[in-house]
């Protein structure tokens, strides 16, 4: 059966497919999908706590700039650096620039850690090259791109909250007695804090949705079939 353009006219002006109603269709695609602003700063002991329900197909997209110094212990010298632990300054025993200390823990002092009391905590950015390891000029802002929490954490993981923090440690040099122990984090000169801005993508489990040609040329189809059905069922009368 062959229709007439204005029959296929008609067709597709009942089933309402108008431009502003292929446009909604096509909208459902996205509409599952979920973004979580982030736009704050870390520094001084304190930490950025996000609620939520997280999981590993989440996707974190994170800028992070700024620098830390994590006097008073290291004295006069400081001990600044970056979101990956990397000195952007000249520090304490003559530590160059483009290097890092760690802690007990293995996180670099002064590093942007993300996850929760429960779960633990991860390293966001890692002290490589690409963050300024081995330069004279390391990077003052650093990007994670967009990545899942799930490669961060791993496949398995789930959350209720994310929190983000700076890596911290305690140190004790030389004759020094455990009352004049400082903690890394006490940052008591400037610059001393780290600036998010970015965002965590959640899927809601949106379906997927047919093109809206595909969706016309289906209802065009099934509509040929019936009045087809109803022709041969008039003939056989």
């Amino acid at each position: 059966m062959i229709f007439s353009a204005s029959a296929i006219s008609t067709i597709v002006k009942k089933v309402s497919l108008t431009t502003a109603g292929i446009a909604s269709i096509v909208a459902l695609s996205a509409a599952g999908t979920h973004a979580t602003t982030i736009n704050t700063q870390v520094g001084s002991e304190s930490l950025f706590s996000l609620p939520g329900s997280f999981s590993a197909s989440d996707t974190i997209d994170l800028t992070v700039s700024g620098e830390v110094d994590s006097s008073p212990f290291f004295g006069s010298d400081g001990y600044t650096t970056n979101a990956a632990g990397i000195l952007t300054v000249g520090s304490f025993f003559e530590q160059p620039v483009g290097s890092f200390f760690t802690t007990e823990s293995g996180f670099s002092i002064g590093a942007l850690l993300i996850g929760n009391d429960d779960l633990g905590f991860e390293q966001l950015f890692p002290s490589n090259e690409g963050n300024g390891l081995g330069s004279d000029t390391p990077p003052t802002t650093l990007l994670t791109g967009p990545v899942t929490l799930g490669s961060i954490f791993g496949s398995s993981f789930t959350a209720t909250s994310l929190k983000f923090k700076i890596a911290a440690e305690e140190f004790a040099l030389g004759a020094q007695s455990a009352s004049s122990i400082s903690t890394v984090g006490s940052f008591a000169s400037v610059p001393n804090v780290y600036t998010l801005t970015g965002s965590i993508s959640q899927a809601g489990g949106a379906t997927a949705v047919p093109e809206p040609f595909t969706i016309i040329g289906t209802l065009i189809g099934g509509t040929a079939a019936l009045r087809m059905r109803k022709k041969l069922k008039s003939t056989n009368i």
